[in-house]
C-alpha cells in the first residue's frame, strides 16, 4: 500500500504473473487489493495497473510445434562467417634465407557458408563449407550426431576437430582472443595433431555442466578439398588416431552467470602416421608458421620418412576474474622412430586480456571453453532530431600473449620460435569485431638443410615482425 508510483495519475505499472489455479492474475491482484488487505479500491487508484498473465501457453504450444516439426523433418538453420584480413611484414636477411619473403597483402582468412539443425529428437547435423584459400571449397565441420545414449552420451561421426586443447578444439575462431592461434596450433596442428579429421568421438558432461569430456578414433593427414583416404604419398597402412580431452571447472560464479571461473583440462594425443607408397617420400614433415596465416613456415623439416608414432599430452587452464583473463597451454609431444634417437617437441603460450570497458570471456560449461562476448553497450552513432550525435562504444579488449614452440631434439634441427604478440579488440557488438594484431618473432637453431639429414650449421637469428588487421562478422 506505500508504494508511492501507484498513486500518481498517469503512471502505467505492468504485473507480470502466471495463471492461477481457479483465478486470472487480475482477478488475483484486484482481490487482494480489496478491504481489508488494502486501504484504497482498485478501481480508485490514480495510476492504472495492467495485469499480464505470463504467456506460457503460448510458449507451450510454439515449443510443442518445434519439437513436432522436429520429430517429422530435420531442421534447417543457415550459419555463416567472415574474416577478412589484411598484413604487412618486416623480415630480417636472415629470415628471408630461413623462409622466404613474406608479402604485405590481403586474403580471407574464412569465408565460410553452412547449415545446421536437429532431427527426429535425438540427432543433429552440420554441414560447413569454406570458400577461402586457393582450390575447390574445403570442408570444415561436416558430421552428424546422436544424442543422449547410454552411457556413450553424444556421438558425433564424419569430419571434426579432434578434442586437442583449450584454445584449438575448446575456443571457436570466432572467439579467439587474438587473429591466429599460438604457435603450438599453426600449420595444421603440430606434429599432425590437432586439426580437423574423419573419425567418430563421443563426448558429454556431467549434471553439474562442471566436467566436460570427449575421446575419439581418428584418421589424420587426411586433407580438406575432399577429405579422401589415402592420400599421395601415403597407402593404406596406418594413419589412425586416438585424442581425448577432459576439462574441470572447479570454480564457477553461478551469481554473476560466469563472470568469474577457473578452468583446468587435459588433452592426450596418439597418431600413428601413415606409410608410404613405394619408392615415394615425404611421410611426416615438422612445419610452423609464426603468428601470421600470411606469412610461411619458420619451423620447418620434411622428409623425415622414419617417424612412425606420435604421443602427446596437452593440460590447459583458464582463470576469468571479471574483465581480467590469463590463459595457458603447454605440449609435449614424443616421436617414436625406426632409426636413432626417438625426439621431443614442446611449446606452449602465456597470454593475458584485460576488457577496458567491464565485459568479460563467456564460458560454454558444456563445450569446456570461453564463447561469445556480449558488449554492455553496442556500438552506434546516430544523429537525434535535435542534430546532436550519439555513440555506442562497443567493448574494447587489450590482449597480449607469449609463445614458444621447440622443434630441435635428438639431431633434428627444425629450429626454435618465440613470438609475442599484442592485440587490441573492438567487439561492435556480439557477432562483429574489428582486430589489431602485431607480432614479433624469432627464429633460432634452424638447420641449414631443411630436407634431408641435419647439417649441424645453423642459420642466424631470424627476426619478423608483423602488424594484420581483421574485420570479423558471423551469423
Amino acid at each position: 500500500p506505500f508504494f508511492a508510483p501507484i498513486y500518481f495519475p498517469g503512471n502505467e505499472l505492468f504485473v507480470y504473473g502466471p495463471r492461477a489455479l481457479e483465478k486470472s492474475l487480475e482477478d488475483a491482484l484486484m482481490f487482494q487489493m480489496q478491504y481489508s488487505y488494502f486501504p484504497v479500491r482498485g478501481v480508485e487508484l490514480a495510476a492504472r495497473v495492467k495485469a499480464l498473465e505470463a504467456a506460457l501457453k503460448k510458449i507451450q504450444d510454439k515449443a510443442a510445434a518445434d519439437a513436432k516439426r522436429a520429430a517429422s523433418a530435420p531442421s534447417v538453420r543457415v550459419f555463416g562467417r567472415i574474416h577478412a584480413d589484411w598484413a604487412t611484414f618486416y623480415q630480417n636477411a636472415s629470415l628471408i634465407n630461413m623462409a622466404g619473403d613474406f608479402y604485405n597483402g590481403a586474403e580471407f582468412r574464412r569465408a565460410r557458408i553452412g547449415v545446421q539443425g536437429d532431427a527426429f529428437d535425438v540427432m543433429d547435423y552440420r554441414i560447413e563449407m569454406d570458400f577461402a584459400g586457393s582450390g575447390q571449397p574445403a570442408f570444415k565441420d561436416v558430421y552428424g550426431t546422436i544424442k543422449e545414449l547410454p552411457l556413450l552420451g553424444n556421438v558425433r561421426v564424419g569430419h571434426f576437430k579432434e578434442p586437442w586443447g583449450l584454445d584449438q578444439y575448446g575456443t571457436s575462431s570466432n572467439h579467439i582472443t587474438f587473429m591466429e592461434r599460438s604457435l603450438i596450433d599453426q600449420s595444421g596442428g603440430f606434429c599432425t595433431v590437432g586439426d580437423r579429421n574423419s573419425g567418430i568421438m563421443a563426448f558429454d558432461w556431467n549434471e553439474s555442466e562442471r566436467m566436460t569430456w570427449a575421446y575419439g578414433v581418428f584418421i589424420s593427414q587426411i586433407g580438406e578439398r575432399p577429405p579422401t583416404w589415402p592420400t599421395s604419398p601415403f597407402d593404406d597402412a596406418g594413419g589412425t588416431g586416438f585424442v581425448a580431452r577432459v576439462t574441470w571447472l572447479p570454480w564457477y560464479d553461478e551469481a554473476t552467470e560466469g563472470r568469474g571461473y577457473l578452468h583446468t583440462g587435459l588433452a592426450y594425443a596418439y597418431h600413428d602416421i601413415a606409410e608410404l607408397r613405394p619408392n615415394t617420400t615425404g611421410r611426416f614433415t615438422l612445419s610452423a608458421k609464426p603468428e601470421a596465416n600470411l606469412a610461411g613456415p619458420v619451423l620447418y623439416a620434411t622428409n623425415l620418412d622414419d617417424f612412425n608414432r606420435v604421443n602427446a599430452l596437452r593440460p590447459e587452464l583458464l582463470l576469468t576474474y571479471g574483465p581480467l583473463s590469463f590463459q595457458a597451454e603447454y605440449a609435449w609431444f614424443w616421436i617414436s622412430r625406426a632409426a636413432g634417437a626417438s625426439p621431443m617437441f614442446d611449446g606452449g603460450y602465456l597470454q593475458v586480456s584485460y576488457f577496458l570497458t567491464g565485459e568479460h570471456r563467456a564460458y560454454d560449461r558444456r563445450r569446456g571453453g570461453p564463447t561469445r562476448v556480449k558488449p554492455f553497450e553496442n556500438f552506434f552513432r546516430v544523429r537525434d532530431e535535435d542534430g546532436y550525435i550519439h555513440t555506442g562504444k562497443g567493448a574494447w579488449e587489450l590482449a597480449y600473449r607469449a609463445s614458444y614452440l621447440n622443434g630441435n631434439s635428438a639431431g633434428i634441427l627444425a629450429g626454435q620460435v618465440i613470438d609475442h604478440t599484442f592485440g587490441v579488440n573492438w567487439y561492435l557488438n556480439p557477432y562483429s569485431r574489428v582486430m589489431f594484431n602485431f607480432v614479433h618473432s624469432e627464429v633460432t637453431g634452424r638447420d641449414t638443410n631443411s630436407a634431408g639429414a641435419s647439417t649441424g650449421t645453423v642459420f642466424p637469428i631470424g627476426v619478423m615482425d608483423a602488424f594484420m588487421t581483421r574485420f570479423q562478422i558471423d551469423f
